[in-house]
């Protein structure tokens, strides 16, 4: 597999533990957050620079919706928060550095809930790795995605469908640890049932923080 994928830790969290996180993030639907996005592929202002094509493809508006439910909703020893600090020094080993709890409670361990409708548009991410753990599949639809792309003009062959999107076989209980600033990714629109899947965020050092922007734009907060 492409070195999208830093690690795949297949069936690491067991079934019984992907169901207690399932009923975690379940029970705590009052108080999901709805994120509506409109954004880049780059998540950037935008450019002016380059050709007419390139301009265009640096400018085009992608759409990502889903309901999120972030750490600070959770109590400090959910079942979300245990699995995040036993993972710490596994995704430290993996990626070679030294790792911290995230500085921002709210996005050390988050929930995202994938309803009918929603997707993850296209785009690369700002930080250097991610780590994602599936906890269910919707019905059709919800893919995590990927592609492999040296120029603007090939992330615009994906943005356009031209380019197929390579997907990621990806199971409840499995853990990705992904390179995600370096290659574009998406999770395709659902269209029946509903994915389920828990972010873990850290930091590379101890005060890592989320500027106030951010914590408006992803959270609400």
């Amino acid at each position: 597999m492409s070195s999208f994928v830093l690690r795949h830790l297949k069936g690491f969290v067991t079934p019984s533990k992907v169901d207690l996180l399932l009923k975690e993030c379940i029970s705590g639907k009052g108080r999901y957050f709805h994120s509506l996005e409109h954004h880049n592929a780059f998540l950037n202002e935008g450019n002016a620079s380059g050709t007419e094509e390139e301009r265009a493809i640096q400018n085009q508006k992608l759409t990502s919706e889903k309901l999120i439910l972030d750490g600070e909703e959770l109590d400090e020893e959910s079942h979300a928060a245990e699995l995040y600090y036993r993972l710490l020094p596994v995704v430290g080993e993996i990626v070679g550095k030294e790792l911290f709890p995230h500085g921002d409670r709210m996005n050390r361990n988050y929930y995202n809930s994938f309803e009918v409708g929603h997707q993850l548009g296209w785009h690369f991410d700002n930080s250097a790795f991610g780590v994602n753990i599936l906890l269910q599949n919707a019905r059709a639809g919800g893919i995590l995605q990927y592609g492999i792309t040296n120029s603007v003009t090939e992330v615009g062959q994906y943005l356009s469908g031209v380019r197929p999107p390579i997907p990621v076989p990806f199971f409840p209980g499995d853990v990705i640890i992904f390179n995600g600033s370096k290659y574009l990714h998406s999770v395709s629109r659902v269209t029946d049932g509903t994915r389920i899947n828990l972010i873990f965020c850290y930091g590379t050092s101890p005060d890592e923080r989320l500027n106030d922007s951010t914590k408006r734009q992803f959270f609400g907060k």
